[in-house]
């Protein structure tokens, strides 16, 4: 029997170019570290931590790096550009279907209704 990697005549195939469907995708959550970074600076906030191929020791770890990330999102220009820039990454990835979850009355609030966040 043949692995999932492995073609019928024994060769192996790179996996990596199939195509994929993301089904479920926070925006802010895969947000770019640079865009991070330079969004958190432009709003004066705390660069959140690099927590790249780290493990979160419990959810609190996760979810201040992510409610920290949704911080960073303050305009229209700065949600089209995570919008434009998940499904860049995504489609580089191999992503041929993304379903993008996010927080609609969140975004609608602070877009319409911008203030100062902690």
């Amino acid at each position: 029997m043949n692995s999932p990697s492995e073609s019928r005549d024994g060769a192996y195939r790179d996996l990596r170019k199939l195509p994929k469907s993301h089904l479920h995708i926070h925006l802010e959550g895969a947000m770019r570290r640079s865009t991070l970074v330079e969004l958190a600076e432009r709003y004066e906030m705390d660069v959140p931590e690099d927590t790249r191929g780290q493990r979160f020791d419990n959810f609190g770890g996760f979810h201040d790096t992510y409610v920290a990330a949704c911080h960073c999102v303050r305009s229209t220009a700065d949600l089209t550009r995570l919008i434009l820039e998940v499904a860049e990454d995504n489609a580089e990835d191999g992503v041929w279907w993304m379903e993008p979850a996010f927080d609609a009355a969140r975004f609608s609030t602070c877009l319409l209704y911008p203030s100062p966040r902690p």
